[in-house]
């Protein structure tokens, strides 16, 4: 998984594309709060550490009380999404039993890259042509892997091809490669499932905030539209990178009400933000005291969830969005979803 990852990383490198470097601690201070930040990195797709100028996402210290987000895993200075973890941990399964199997100098462990490889490039590929018109603004982009574009059943497809080349052109190879895949697929499919069917229905909190003109207005409108709560702050790149894409995408789904919560800053800051970028915001709300961070139980920034028309929440996505990966959670979510205009 390193080396696939890493030969992305080089590439991205070439192309221009900032890449991971170890950073550390900073404070800001806005309105007398102290505000400890981690800068963090991705390091495995995504694992990320400190370094919020480069990474997807921006971390902080809320609340000791805030309630976890099952979606994540927190490590120390590390948090972690809790899928690409299991994606990380079958690989790792498959790896270990594959070696505990192998017969010296088979050369499994070849095979088993040259899969991993094939699959991630292939899902990689497809997905960018999948969503080309998003990445033509910034084709460098493409290489830019930390947005987690990849198109899953392509890559498994693509990957199991080559698998099963490998396994009818040596005998040598067929027993540590049939067991390493076969045990990496089990330990994968347990841990989806225990993480999926993990907690109750969680909703949107009742909660109403003061919005960037004056007035006041609650998370979910209760109108039946199914509603995105957007958590940012001004100081967060990783949030500023994805400010436009989100605005375009509610000026272009009326739809869907998507709110925009700004995260412990004044009126006076986010309004001087939104117009020295040219931005029109509908529903940009003010949560000075972090309320909707600590219901929610957000660990960093930019923090997106996702709720139905009944305001049950759907996903969690921490990091970043680019604008082909958040057409796709709009597909996965709201697709089939008939909303008024």
């Amino acid at each position: 998984m390193s080396i696939a990852l890493s030969a992305f990383g080089r590439l991205a490198s070439d192309a221009g594309i900032e890449t991971i470097e170890h950073g550390s601690e900073f404070s800001e201070h806005t309105e007398g709060a102290d505000r400890s930040i981690d800068l963090s990195v991705p390091i495995v797709a995504p694992i990320y550490f400190e370094s919020c100028e480069v990474s997807h996402v921006c971390f902080r210290s809320i609340s000791a009380r805030a309630r976890r987000s099952a979606r994540t895993m927190r490590l120390g200075p590390l948090v972690i999404p809790v899928h690409p973890l299991i994606f990380c941990l079958g690989l790792l399964v498959a790896f270990v039993v594959l070696r505990m199997v192998e017969r010296p100098g088979a050369r499994s462990e070849r095979a088993f890259w040259w899969i991993l490889a094939v699959g991630l490039v292939t899902a990689r590929l497809v997905f960018v042509l999948r969503y080309l018109p998003a990445y033509t603004e910034r084709v460098g982009t493409i290489l830019d892997i930390r947005d987690l574009g990849f198109d899953a059943v392509t890559g498994l497809v693509s990957a199991a091809c080559v698998a099963i080349v490998f396994l009818l052109r040596s005998r040598a190879i067929r027993k540590p490669l049939a067991a390493g895949i076969a045990a990496g697929v089990f330990a994968w499919g347990v841990a989806t499932a225990a993480a999926d069917s993990s907690g109750a229905v969680q909703t949107v909190p009742a909660i109403s905030l003061a919005d960037v003109t004056g007035g006041v207005e609650p998370l979910s409108t209760g109108d039946g539209k199914p509603t995105i709560v957007n958590l940012w702050a001004t100081w967060c790149p990783p949030c500023q990178a994805e400010m436009p894409v989100l605005a375009q995408a509610q000026a272009e789904n009326p739809g869907i009400h998507l709110v925009f919560v700004n995260q412990g800053e004044t009126r006076q800051n986010v309004k001087e933000y939104v117009e020295a970028h040219g931005m029109q915001l509908q529903h940009s709300l003010l949560d000075p005291s972090l309320q909707v961070a600590r219901a929610v139980g957000a660990v960093g920034y930019p923090t997106t969830l996702f709720y139905d028309a009944n305001g049950r929440l759907l996903d969690v996505h921490l990091g970043s969005f680019s604008k082909a990966t958040f057409q796709l959670a709009m597909q996965q979510f709201y697709a089939s979803t008939e909303t008024p205009p």
